[in-house]
């Protein structure tokens, strides 16, 4: 059965370009090894995650991302089964979350200050299909 993980985390130390692509990198490999698909929004302090794929491959997937040293505060936002895949072109695409358009943060909700505890999961995925065209598998050094 497919699913679909939603989670958010804090950036531990500098989101720089040089550790968003080593962290493109690996969950390509991985993802692709596994079948797992997503996205990954970023700004200087919060990742979003998105990860779709069978429960129990997500399930060791998060396992395994739980004690990554680049983000802590680790927090699911929301799992359920989906008939099919959003992101089904990206093992894992990035986008920045100041891409987003201020008149879409606002309508969910969030004012200057991003801050994904105050998101559900429904809200983290329409934030990431709203940049699904600018998802990327490279981030520019000014990221």
């Amino acid at each position: 059965m497919l699913s679909r993980l939603i989670y958010h985390s804090r950036v531990v130390g500098l989101c720089s370009a040089d550790m968003l692509n080593d962290i493109l990198a690996s969950s390509e490999r991985n993802n692709a090894r596994d079948e797992v698909t997503g996205a990954l929004l970023f700004n200087p302090e919060w990742f979003v995650q998105i990860l779709e794929g069978r429960r129990e491959i997500l399930s060791k997937t998060l396992f395994r991302l739980f004690p990554d040293p680049r983000h802590a505060e680790v927090a699911i936002a929301d799992v359920r089964p989906i008939e099919e895949r959003m992101f089904s072109n990206w093992w894992m695409g990035a986008a920045a979350i100041e891409g987003l358009d201020a008149r879409f943060l606002s309508a969910q909700g969030i004012d200057e200050q991003f801050d994904p505890r105050r998101l559900n999961g429904e809200a983290m995925l329409m934030m990431a299909l709203a940049v699904s065209d600018t998802l990327t598998s490279r981030i520019d050094d000014e990221a």
